[in-house]
């Protein structure tokens, strides 16, 4: 017994008890032997099925079936058992009497109760949710540190006649809530970047910027965390006219980094003959290292409409970013995954508007907004990631990648202090995020102008 129910195991019966007290009779993997057989007699105590109206295999890999009076187990396939793509996998790589790993990996899955448990042990040793994360936790980081360079530059520079140089740091912590199989994460960056403006004309300049970030991200649920650095060099386009400000860019980068992936769970193991049952745990932190190279745009344009005392500012906002993620080769347990390039391009829409006022202090200014918009990304990335798991032998398998277009609404409140001692200002920023699930983003930095 546990878990609050009663499980018949091999060699039990129910004379002792009151028929009336069981409905349904629960039946353990001892009754089936060779854990990995597909079908064959049960060979019940007739206690057992006189005294209940249902008999039930406990492992969802087996259901039991009743002809005649005569009971039968038969192993239900991966494919009825789960839609993934990896129900193809687990097929080819089924039971290897010399291979004591998969021998393991079985006992886990026939440990499941539910389908719901089978789909979780899925998840845990194969990585579905954590690997298809990444890429879209790199894309966070580069939309950070283009929306740095977005804010610290587009607005008109002070000295339109001359070369001037920007040195600046922000700082940013992300809160996404997971969805589907994508895992939730909280990421904290930390960006530095200094650049280099040129006049073209009056309302016209053009500038690079070189930028370094650094990425610390951890998965709920203590999954695993994540360590990158990112380096990007930009170029872009900046235009100033009246109230009308353009912005246009073009970016590359690379980033590395290290990945931890912990995998954790529990399950029921019987020893070879059956006679005997204990509770394991499966704890694995396995590593990796992580490398991504990308490539990009990103436009904007807005207009400020000043009605005393306040403004109204529409933004439209474009931004494209090819992602191209090595190979991942993960160590240190017993199912760590060798997993093939992904490669993916990332975009989206924003559309919103900005509604403000502007305070005099000192020689500088208090600029206060608040923000409302709303986001549509549309994404195409590889339809699977294949994988092989080193101790299973040389199959390979896929990972089902989904989750390609999200639609959100944000709305947030930002404060910047601007133009203090000769091009000194500060600004910070919090912004809630409505998606399928919610979620936030709070910020701040420093730059200086000169």
């Amino acid at each position: 017994s546990y878990g609050g129910k009663v499980i018949m195991e091999k060699g039990s019966s129910l004379n002792a008890i009151n028929p009336k007290v069981f409905e349904t009779v629960l039946i353990g993997r001892s009754y089936i032997g060779s854990n990995y057989s597909n079908s064959g007699n049960l060979n019940l105590h007739s206690s057992i099925p006189s005294s209940s109206k249902e008999v039930k295999s406990n492992s969802a890999l087996y259901e039991v079936v009743e002809n005649n009076g005569v009971y039968e187990f038969k192993r239900n396939s991966f494919e009825i058992l789960t839609d993934d793509v990896l129900a193809k996998y687990l097929e080819d790589v089924y039971y290897d009497s010399n291979n004591s790993a998969k021998n393991e990996l079985f006992d886990i899955l026939a440990s499941s109760e539910s389908g719901a448990q089978f789909e979780w042990y899925l998840d845990e040793i194969f990585g579905r949710g954590y690997f298809p994360s990444l890429i879209y936790q790199t894309n966070d980081a580069i939309v950070f540190t283009n929306e740095t360079i977005l804010n610290q530059i587009s607005e008109k520079t002070q000295a339109t006649n001359k070369e001037s140089y920007i040195f600046g740091y922000s700082f940013e912590k992300i809160k996404k809530s997971g969805y589907e199989n994508i895992l939730g994460y909280t990421d904290e960056l930390n960006s530095f970047f200094i650049g280099k403006n040129y006049p073209i004309k009056e309302s016209l300049s053009s500038g690079w910027i070189l930028s370094y970030t650094r990425l610390n991200s951890k998965f709920e649920d203590g999954k695993g965390k994540r360590e990158d650095n990112m380096f990007q060099g930009t170029g872009y386009l900046n235009y100033n006219k009246d109230s009308i400000n353009a912005f246009g860019s073009f970016f590359v980068g690379y980033s590395k980094g290290d990945l931890d992936r912990n995998v954790q769970l529990g399950y029921v193991d019987y020893n070879d003959d059956f006679s005997d049952i204990t509770f394991e745990n499966l704890n694995e932190k396995l590593s990796s290292d992580i490398k991504n190279y990308y490539v990009g745009a990103l436009g904007k344009i807005s207009k400020r409409y000043e009605f005393d005392p306040i403004y109204l500012e529409p933004i439209a906002r474009v931004e494209g970013i090819g992602i191209f993620q090595r190979g991942i080769s993960e160590s240190g347990g017993t199912y760590n995954l060798d997993l093939d390039n992904l490669n993916g391009f990332l975009s989206s829409g924003y559309v919103g508007t900005g509604l403000g006022k502007i305070f005099n202090v000192g020689k500088g200014s208090l600029n206060l907004a608040l923000n409302l918009g709303v986001k549509q990304e549309l994404n195409s990335l590889d339809e699977t990631v294949k994988f092989k798991v080193n101790s299973l032998g040389d199959e390979t398998g896929e990972i089902d990648l989904k989750n390609k277009n999200r639609f959100s609404k944000e709305v947030g409140v930002r404060a910047e202090v601007g133009n203090l001692w000769n091009g000194l200002s500060f600004y910070g920023e919090y912004k809630y995020i409505f998606s399928e699930d919610d979620s936030w983003r709070v910020g701040g930095g420093v730059r200086v102008k000169f």
